[in-house]
């Protein structure tokens, strides 16, 4: 799952993009997948605490559904969660490297789940 300030704030994400982040907190519980957050161009802690462009996000969200403001707390716990996962975080790498380690630590999780 990745993060960047940008997907947040922006205005184009379909308004199903939280239900997604529950839905894959959901696969995780129930299903035991792992998720791996990728913070890209964002504080992870930014994210976790909802803060800047996800604060203002969650507002949208908030105001379009006032009517069931438990909705838009399931979305807020799910992001929560899925960002207190360690992952990787962009500020740390370069980004070519960045995407090449992904891609290797995936390749090599799938590798190794096909051999057990």
């Amino acid at each position: 799952m990745a993060f960047t300030a940008d997907a947040s704030s922006s205005s184009c994400p379909s308004d199903s993009t939280p239900q997604w982040d529950y839905q894959i907190v959901e696969c995780k519980k129930i299903l035991g997948h792992e998720t791996i957050p990728i913070f890209y161009g964002v504080d992870p802690s930014d994210v976790r605490n909802q803060r800047k462009s996800f604060a203002e996000a969650f507002r949208k969200h908030e105001e379009k559904f006032g009517a069931d403001k438990e909705k838009v707390w399931r979305w807020r716990d799910s992001l929560r969660e899925v960002a207190s996962v360690s992952g990787w975080h962009s500020k740390e790498w370069v980004e070519a490297e960045l995407i090449e380690c992904i891609v290797k630590d995936l390749v090599y999780e799938q590798d190794f789940e096909d051999w057990n």
